[in-house]
């Protein structure tokens, strides 16, 4: 439920929240990108040394503006973009595999970019945004935990303009931009804020073993649109400053994160000059992982498909620019996934039973149609558990099969744990296959089966590794959402104080229909709600009905929003770093519960509701309550 930015064409949706923007439906995932629980690496070689080196690194050589106002985004673009390079990865032989962003972090000719956007790559080369490319020397220093690499070039020109790394903290709702290569679209600036700053082990329970091996690896968390090829670029404050590398987004939940850039500061504090070479050029050592060296004949084929799908897009986008209906809805039909997905299948049944054909499947199970249709996934993963349910590292692949959320792949993961005989495999589609059954029920009508899937995940297969994570540290935090915080059960208790200090509870309204919003005032969308909010508190003044909220902000925020009469409903103040938000898991602002009388909890809502479907659920709690109480 993860996608790495960096390569495929990954078209994310996004929701009306704090952490959205935008909608599409495509995700695919290249063969450059292995999936981030990836546990095989190349082996480093005897260093080389590059000159100049000696002395600290300097990130910062470019003055800081921090002295000066906030500037506009075209201000930003015009200091910032110089700094940036879309990175191409490719092979011995020249043919590009992968792509992502980076940026230029010391004028000697350091660049920073993801380990991942380079990691299969023999040879790479940055394109800068006069047209200049430059060939890239080696590695100076990478950090597969928080999957960061610092490159540098050969023969530096002079005229190289470093980025300034931030020195504040970024702080929630902050203003942010990200400049990179979204699907592409080479050098884009795109706005949102800072939605949250959170620790891998505060991560919800889906993603806290995708996010790196360190749990106190700090991510920022933002609503900036970013996608594949946004990879390895910057984020930045409203001075044009790096607070961090945007890294990875939640598959079909537009959660976008950035390492933090103290991460960045780190390892450029431990690069010393030496060089080494780039990773896939190396032999590789008798690994576990077939997603991460490649067969030749994939790396050539993926390759044909970055290219047309990148044309195919600029084709969809001019198309939507020129309002041109039928020439746009005739590119819908006409997207390459499909013909490439027939390709690697293809591929995979003239080579069954090896490692050349499992590549091919597992490319060809990520390919889906803007439409959302995969013709070929059915027929894909009936190979796959014909010819490698039992392959050693097929759980490695697992993730970018599953992020597209595709509900064909239900049955696919049943059978895998029916059939499988390695207990990795069988635990890592167990904890996916639980994730997709929620994903496709709205109304809690399959709990109890995902409760079963996961109870049986950690006591058959709890002591194994999903990333660095053990199952049983990884589903126990899904298992509580599943039992006390989905749709069909009763709601876990809420106990703290309100803006005034008052002792407040969530069973303290019991018998009432209740709204609870977990919002904060730095979010636009949440603030948007106020006046509807308001509306429903008078309206139902003298109802069975409770609109209660769990307020994000500082505590002195709370109480100028109460006392001036925007916010008129009861809010347990919750603050930055409050318990209930992580107790709850929520991921993104605003978030809404409607919990019946009986305190079972009806509908979950991630974003700004729609406010005539909002009104006619509540409408109906009511009367339910109502009815329930016997009054007229």
């Amino acid at each position: 439920m993860f996608a790495k930015l960096a390569g495929a064409i990954t078209l994310l949706a996004f929701h009306s929240g704090c952490n959205n923007a935008t909608t599409d439906t495509t995700q695919v995932a290249a063969p450059a990108t292995p999936d981030a629980t990836a546990s095989g690496n190349a082996a480093v070689p005897e260093p080389s040394r590059i000159e100049p080196a000696g002395g600290t690194p300097s990130p910062t050589t470019k003055p800081s503006a921090d002295s000066s106002g906030p500037l506009s985004a075209g201000e930003i673009f015009d200091r910032a973009a110089s700094g940036v390079v879309r990175v191409e990865a490719m092979t011995d032989g020249g043919k590009a595999i992968n792509f992502g962003s980076g940026f230029i972090v010391d004028a000697k000719g350091w660049v920073a970019t993801n380990w991942h956007v380079i990691s299969a790559a023999s040879r790479a080369k940055l394109h800068l945004r006069g047209g200049k490319e430059l060939e890239v020397a080696g590695i100076l220093a990478h950090d597969e935990g928080h999957d960061l690499a610092i490159v540098a070039v050969k023969s530096p020109p002079d005229s190289l303009m470093p980025m300034s790394l931030a020195t504040a903290e970024p702080k929630q709702g902050d203003a942010v931009w990200a400049i990179g290569h979204p699907k592409g679209f080479n050098f884009t600036i795109t706005e949102g804020i800072v939605s949250g700053v959170r620790k891998s082990s505060e991560l919800p329970a889906e993603f806290i073993s995708l996010a790196g091996a360190d749990p106190d690896a700090t991510w920022i968390q933002t609503s900036a649109p970013i996608a594949s090829g946004s990879s390895g670029g910057p984020l930045l404050d409203d001075h044009g400053n790096v607070l961090g590398i945007n890294t990875w987004v939640a598959g079909g939940d537009g959660l976008g994160f950035a390492v933090h850039a103290r991460h960045l500061h780190a390892l450029l504090a431990s690069a010393n000059g030496e060089l080494a070479s780039l990773p896939g050029g190396l032999p590789v050592a008798e690994m576990e992982n077939p997603f991460v060296e490649f067969d030749p004949r994939i790396q050539d084929m993926m390759g044909e498909f970055q290219q047309a799908a990148q044309q195919h897009q600029i084709s969809m986008f001019q198309a939507q620019q020129a309002g041109d209906r039928a020439s746009f809805d005739k590119l819908m039909k006409e997207a390459p996934a499909s013909k490439y997905a027939e390709r690697f299948y293809e591929l995979a049944v003239a080579n069954r039973n090896t490692k050349l054909g499992l590549q091919a499947l597992w490319l060809c199970c990520q390919l889906i149609d803007p439409s959302g249709d995969a013709p070929h996934l059915k027929q894909a993963t009936e190979r796959l558990l014909e010819d490698h349910a039992n392959d050693r590292g097929l759980h490695h692949g697992l993730p970018n099969i599953c992020q597209s959320g595709h509900p064909e792949l239900v049955g696919f993961l049943r059978q895998l744990v029916a059939r499988s005989e390695r207990p990795t495999t069988q635990g890592v589609a167990s904890f996916f296959l639980a994730n997709l059954l929620l994903a496709h029920d709205k109304q809690g009508d399959s709990n109890a089966e995902v409760t079963d899937v996961l109870n049986r995940c950690v006591r058959e297969w709890g002591e194994q590794k999903l990333g660095a994570h053990s199952l049983k540290d990884v589903v126990e935090p899904l298992l509580f959402r599943v039992e006390h915080l989905s749709v069909g059960v009763q709601a876990v208790d809420i106990t703290g104080t309100d803006g005034a200090g008052e002792p407040m509870k969530l069973s303290d309204f019991a018998g009432k229909a209740v709204m609870l919003d977990f919002f904060g005032d730095w979010c636009p969308h949440c603030v948007a709600m106020y006046p509807h909010e308001r509306e429903l508190v008078e309206k139902y003044a003298d109802k069975p009905f409770a609109l209660l909220g769990v307020n994000n902000d500082t505590p002195d925020t709370l109480r100028q929003i109460t006392a001036s009469k925007k916010v008129t409903w009861r809010c347990w103040a919750d603050g930055r770093d409050g318990p209930i938000v992580p107790q709850w898991q929520i991921s993104g602002f605003p978030t809404v519960y409607l919990i019946d009388h009986t305190g079972k909890i009806r509908h979950v809502i991630s974003g700004r509701p729609d406010p005539e479907t909002l009104d006619a659920e509540i409408e109906k709690l009511v009367q339910e309550a109502i009815a329930a109480k016997g009054q007229q």
